[in-house]
């Protein structure tokens, strides 16, 4: 299913006073929660230590909180805070949120990318340009429409509660 798709067949049940970029929205919101709940994908980042050099810039759209492991030499170091003084490990750069720093200080610059970071990816949020088929398998897409649909039903409401009971079947079968 397609954005123009989830578009088409809530727009063919219910009148869309929010206009298509609020339902984008939407189908963003549920492609972001299946991403990080149901179908964790991993991308990696390496980065080449700079002799005397403790702080590093983490990949565009990833926050320290993304790192599940990060390696320096292929050894896998521990995130540690500022209370973990002179402990070795990874942590985030207290002066700019974008980049992260390594202790021990290294005391020679890297030939090779002596750093490797494992990140759970997220989607990015998407906009009416996006045209590829959205996360959810196509037995389980309906989930945009009635989702989106019980948004619009619920306008006037300060809040509204979905639970989706068939997520554990998604995982079963996102995972064979």
């Amino acid at each position: 299913m397609t954005l123009t798709d989830v578009i088409t067949a809530v727009e063919a049940i219910k009148d869309n006073n929010y206009g298509d970029n609020v339902i984008i929205g939407w189908c963003s919101d549920i492609d972001q929660a299946v991403a990080q709940k149901l179908m964790k994908k991993y991308k990696v980042f390496t980065v080449s230590r700079i002799k005397d050099q403790a702080s590093y810039d983490l990949p565009a759209g990833v926050d320290l909180n993304d790192i599940d492991t990060l390696f320096v030499d292929k050894i896998p170091v521990p995130k540690i805070d500022l209370r973990s003084y002179e402990k070795p490990g990874y942590y985030l750069d207290m002066d700019d949120e974008t980049k992260f720093g390594i202790y021990p200080i290294p005391t020679q610059s890297d030939v090779t990318a002596g750093i490797r970071g494992v990140y759970l990816w997220k989607p990015a949020r998407y906009t009416a340009a996006y045209t590829d088929p959205l996360l959810v398998p196509d037995q389980f897409d309906r989930i945009y429409a009635e989702f989106c649909l019980a948004k619009l039903t619920s306008s006037g409401t300060t809040s509204v509660v979905i639970t989706f009971p068939f997520a554990p079947t998604i995982l079963a079968i996102i995972a064979a």
